[in-house]
Formats: structure tokens, sequence, C-alpha cells
């Protein structure tokens, strides 16, 4: 009999001591909280090695340079957007949504055709805006690819837009919006998606989110786009349209749809770090690690 233990196994004993501690944190001094989330932290790191060949890109947003932290494919800032201390993942950058934004030049590592992954922790509280915050997508010369989107035209909800061929013509787009999930309220969110061949996931909080699907043709594989990419806007003709207001750290690129687990992982890890340092309270902390537990309940 096979005695080992899968991933989503581990996660669920790991989340069950999480909610157990929250609990008796309550009645601890802050050390002692702090250590035990940074000793959980540290043990689901350890863990991190099981897709680091599909990672292509993480911008950590930390520093000045903006450097990717994966494989040095530096995000050039411009006008120099807030860097902001105790973010989802260490530090981050909060942008202005009118001049601010993050662009990162071509390269081919960027042509996912079938398979890919993007992800990215996002906090913002502009409800009056369609804003886009992740992608490869330049409307005005018709290269877009995707692109990761605040929508308020649906009630603040997160929307994916992805093209086979570069334009937004029938029968070459997909675009969904969640039925549920406000990615802009004040809080921090881990938002993105998965894509395997025409099967497209969203997730938000390391959740799989209904959609639905207001524009769903029948593609199969994205445009590769020699647009530049970017973090915090779009583009329109190369110049940056749409400018998020808020806060964005930690966004990653796989080049395959990387599995649930993973997502769950890393927004465990994102909370635990709030929590450290006070981004959340105790009862938000213990009420996502619940939410947590249940979803990846359901989905053994």
């Amino acid at each position: 009999m096979n005695k080992s233990f899968t991933l989503i196994e581990i996660l669920v004993v790991i989340v069950i001591i999480g909610i157990l501690s929250a609990f008796i944190l309550v009645g601890m001094s802050s050390i002692t909280s702090s250590a035990n989330i940074a000793k959980g932290k540290a043990f689901l790191n350890s863990m991190d090695n099981s897709l680091l060949l599909s990672r292509v890109s993480e911008w950590k947003l930390e520093n000045s340079s903006g450097t990717d932290s994966w494989s040095g494919k530096t995000a050039t800032l411009v006008n120099s957007p807030t860097l902001t201390p105790n973010c989802a993942q260490d530090s981050c950058y909060t942008f202005n949504g009118t001049s601010q934004y993050a662009w990162v030049a071509d390269d081919p590592v960027f042509n996912f055709g079938s398979y890919m992954s993007a992800f990215v922790w996002v906090k913002g509280s502009d409800t009056a805006a369609i804003d886009y915050i992740f992608g490869q997508y330049d409307a005005g010369t018709n290269k877009m690819s995707w692109a990761i989107i605040y929508d308020s035209t649906y009630l603040g909800k997160l929307r994916i837009n992805l093209s086979d061929d570069g334009t937004w013509t029938s029968g070459h787009r997909k675009a969904y919006v969640t039925t549920s999930a406000n990615i802009i309220d004040g809080n921090w969110h881990l938002a993105g998606f998965t894509w395997n061949s025409g099967t497209f996931k969203l997730y938000v909080d390391g959740v799989e989110a209904a959609v639905t699907k207001y524009l769903d043709d029948a593609i199969t594989i994205l445009y590769n786009s020699d647009a530049n990419l970017t973090i915090g806007c779009a583009l329109n003709s190369g110049s940056p349209v749409q400018l998020f207001t808020g806060s964005i750290d930690d966004a990653r690129l796989y080049n395959q749809a990387i599995p649930t687990s993973e997502i769950q992982q890393n927004y465990f890890v994102g909370i635990n770090k709030l929590f450290n340092d006070n981004g959340i309270a105790l009862n938000e902390f213990s009420q996502r690690l619940v939410e947590l537990k249940s979803n990846i309940a359901n989905n053994e």
C-alpha cells in the first residue's frame, strides 16, 4: 500500500492546524503567533518545487528595480509607483491609476500557445473604472493575447480576455466574468486563470470561480503577441490605457495549466503573510482558512 501523502492531503492537515492555531492564538502573545505563522510559511515554501520548471516569470515587485526574481526579465517602473511594505508577499507597488504602471519587453518565453497560467495578488478600491491588472494586450495594434481585468460594469468583478489571433473579432475571443467574486473591495485577493488547450479556469483566493461566459468562441491557442507585457494597465498602440488604481504584488506566469493545489498553496502563504504583518485581522484570517479547507475538501 502506498503510504505517501499527496499535496492536497498535506495542505488539508496544515490548514486544519492553522484553523486550530488561529483560535488558540487569541490568548497568546503576538510573538508566539508570528512564530507559528512563520513556521507554516516556511513549510509551504519548501514544497514549492513541483512546478519550478514551468514557472516562466515572477515579479515580486518588492524593490526599486522591478527585476523578475525568477528569470531576470526586468519590469520597467513608469512614473515611480509607490513601494509599499507588508503586502501579500513582502513589499509591493501601489499605482495611482493615472500615470503609474510597469512594462516588460516581449520575450519568446511569453509565447504560451495552448498552455499557460497567470496569477497576481491585487488590492484596490476604485469602483468606477475598467482597470487592466496584468497581461500582454495591445488593442490598438491588434496584438491582444491575454489579460486579467477589473471590470466595474459587472459590479467590481474579475474579467479575463483571451484572443487567438490578436483581435477581438467574432470567432477569435473569450471573455469571462465571475458571478460572485468582488476583487476590488479594499482587501487583498489572489486572482488569475489557467488555460489548457481551450479549457479555461478562473480562480479567486484559491477557489475555482463560477463564470458567466459573455464571449465564448472555441479557441484553443493564444495569440503570440509581440506587445510589451504590462502590470497595472493595458496598451493601445503602445500607449498605456485603463490604468489600475491600487496595489499589485507577486505577479506570476507559468507555461502550463498549474493544478489547483499549487494555487491554493500560494494563497495560503499569502494570507499567512498578511496576518503576520497585521494586514488582516484574526477573524478574517480564520474565516479564510475555513473557506480554503472547505474548498480543498470539496475538490479531493
